[in-house]
């Protein structure tokens, strides 16, 4: 057990992997997160056309739920995704020179999405059969959705106070969602696969370690 990244030392177990596997994981997917929030802006800049971008493409809310299911502590479990966010959205800031490109008015309500989301990963620290992982990873997509365009309909001005200016603001939001789901098929098997998690949660012996 390495006692540097104690955060990490979730359900391993003698024969579980170094825990420097997982911290190399978060890692590279915290590089990617920025890595996606600032490629529509390049490609912009060197002229391709975004009409078929899928927007909203990005490892965030796999990490979440991969976070949650791995890190021995639930605080750091649910708090990684926001501060990988909003180190993703420094760097935007810092590319695009616009502190509102990275900082939107709705920043707080993306952070409470992720928090929340993060949440739907905890039952998977017990139970990783896939269609558990799929239904965290779909609640933890409708769950961003829901709440991050809550903010944008409270925030913007650009919808009317009513039920049917939220529901406009949600059918509006639709193309971006197709992002987030695109982005849950494509990390979250990869993930969520046996040679990175090594034992399956529900497991006497990883169930054993995760409680206690």
């Amino acid at each position: 057990m390495n006692s540097r990244f104690p955060f990490f030392r979730s359900d391993a177990s003698p024969e579980a992997p170094d825990q420097r596997v997982r911290f190399a994981i978060l890692s590279a997917l915290a590089v990617l997160t920025a890595g996606f929030a600032l490629l529509p802006f390049v490609l912009a800049n060197l002229g391709y056309d975004l009409s078929h971008y899928p927007w909203n493409f990005s490892p965030i809310l796999p990490l979440a739920l991969y976070a949650a299911a791995t890190l021995r502590s639930r605080v750091a479990a649910l708090a990684l995704p926001v501060m990988i966010w909003a180190l993703a959205s420094a760097a935007l800031w810092l590319y695009t020179g616009d502190p509102a490109m990275g900082f939107p008015k709705v920043i707080l309500w993306v952070f409470a999405g992720l928090a929340l989301s993060a949440c739907l990963g905890l039952p998977l620290r017990q139970n990783r059969r896939w269609w558990v992982v799929g239904g965290a990873g779909l609640g933890a997509g409708v769950t961003f959705f829901l709440v991050s365009n809550l903010g944008v309909w409270f925030l913007s001005g650009q919808y009317a106070m009513s039920w049917a200016g939220l529901f406009e603001c949600y059918w509006v939001a639709l193309p971006f969602f197709r992002g987030t789901l695109l982005s849950l098929a494509v990390f979250l098997p990869a993930l969520f696969v046996p040679a990175t998690l090594w034992l399956p949660a529900s497991s006497p012996s990883t169930a054993k370690t995760v409680n206690g």
